[in-house]
């Protein structure tokens, strides 16, 4: 939000690795303020790691249609992690309880000369809005930062998707490069995920578990696509995992 730690960054840049420690319940984010590209001192180079402290967090809010609740806008090197331990488990829970046209975490491209690379969401609990069918459009989507599920403006590249569980939402991950080979995403990581529910219609996704559109040279591995429910989508757009 105005006056957060986005603001804050973006404001000052970076001149040494940064943890960001999450020591209270942030219940009422709006995805107002973007991270952008930030500003460097010295060396360069510099990780920006946000994680939970003290106990489990969740990070919760209503976002505005078209936004994000946690939107990287061209930067790079940004890590949320939300083990507690430095291991694998999941002790932070992100939620958009925005029913329309929106993304819970949006990877994006500033302009054409500006992706978000290098960047990693690990040991997470990624989630949308509840109601009688999943409708928040993805729990991590990467691509246009003009048009949600658009194609990127500027490639964004070297991602890392890991060991999350992504479920209530249209697509786990919709993550869509450039329409030309110049501006494919390269080089991500998606490994150890799980993607959907085995729980109630409410919380199953209604599209897919995953997207990879524009894209070269990811390694996908060890993830797993609980049940689609259709809830009213036809069958032919259902998938685990959808490519091209």
């Amino acid at each position: 939000n105005v006056g957060g730690i986005f603001e804050a960054l973006n404001g000052a840049g970076l001149s040494a690795n940064l943890t960001v420690n999450i020591t209270s319940d942030l219940t009422a984010e709006t995805g107002a303020v973007f991270l952008n590209q930030l500003t460097e001192f010295g060396a360069g180079g510099y990780t920006l790691t946000i994680k939970p402290s003290g106990a489990a967090r969740v990070i919760s809010g209503l976002v505005p249609i078209n936004r994000g609740l946690i939107n990287l806008n061209g930067a790079d090197r940004v890590i949320i992690d939300g083990s507690l331990s430095g291991g694998t488990d999941r002790s932070l829970t992100i939620t958009n309880n925005q029913t329309g046209t929106s993304t819970v975490i949006w990877i994006r491209s500033a302009s054409a000369a500006n992706g978000s690379n290098n960047n990693t969401i690990k040991n997470c609990i990624i989630n949308g809005a509840t109601g009688a069918i999943a409708t928040t459009t993805a729990g991590i989507l990467t691509g246009s930062g003009v048009t949600i599920g658009g194609d990127a403006e500027a490639a964004n590249s070297n991602n890392t998707i890991q060991n999350n569980w992504i479920y209530r939402v249209q697509n786990s991950a919709y993550l869509r490069g450039g329409l030309t080979a110049p501006v494919f995403d390269q080089n991500w990581v998606v490994t150890g995920n799980e993607f959907g529910s085995t729980a109630s219609t409410a919380d199953k996704n209604i599209f897919r578990g995953m997207l990879i559109g524009n894209a070269q040279n990811f390694t996908v591995s060890n993830n797993v696509v609980h049940g689609v429910q259709s809830s009213g989508t036809t069958t032919a757009s259902m998938s685990g995992i959808q490519i091209g």
